[in-house]
């Protein structure tokens, strides 16, 4: 596999999968959630509506942003959800918890299985029923010999075991998918 395959000069239009919201915004939210944490649920719906309210030109901007990208929920749910269940319980440093626990050591994956992976992904793509979810799952379907080579690898290293190789091999699909999807746009 000695071909490398190119996705410079190819235009896709990719669906979005995990939409983010806007930087600025979540700090809004999160002075929000923080200073409204210990309240109960019903005091926290109030807060927020007058939030919202207060708010309302930066709202109805981000709403129209999410919108444009394609999202098809509610994006003040979308808010809503944030601040309640994540960014109220998020700690003020988000390093906290990576000083916890050491990092595990890098587990490279083969060239050609990366190869074989960009030019599915490519091949793929464009399709109407297309996910990273399933087009991992196809391509595990194409190309068992290759991940069998692959697994043995892993394996004859003694660094990782059986579980987390399929962890990694999805994980390795997925990125790969971002990348190119992201790389194309």
């Amino acid at each position: 596999m000695d071909t490398e395959v190119g996705t410079s000069q190819i235009k896709l239009d990719v669906s979005v999968y995990r939409f983010k919201l806007n930087q600025s915004l979540v700090e809004e939210i999160t002075k929000f959630a923080k200073s409204h944490a210990s309240v109960d649920r019903k005091t926290f719906q109030k807060e927020w509506r007058e939030w919202l309210a207060e708010n309302a030109d930066t709202v109805n901007d981000e709403k129209k942003r999410l919108n444009d990208l394609g999202f098809r929920g509610d994006p003040i749910d979308k808010m809503y959800k944030s601040a309640r269940y994540y960014f109220r319980n998020k700690p003020e440093n988000s390093t906290e918890h990576s000083k916890q626990a050491p990092r595990k050591q890098y587990v490279s994956s083969s060239k050609s299985l990366l190869e074989l992976m960009n030019r599915h992904i490519l091949n793929n793509i464009t399709g109407d029923s297309y996910t990273p979810a399933n087009g991992f799952d196809a391509f595990c379907h194409d190309n068992i010999e290759a991940l069998r080579e692959e697994v043995n690898m892993l394996q004859s290293r003694g660094q990782i075991d059986a579980k987390a190789i399929s962890n990694k091999l999805k994980k390795t699909y997925k990125n790969r998918y971002y990348q190119i999807s992201r790389s194309t746009n």
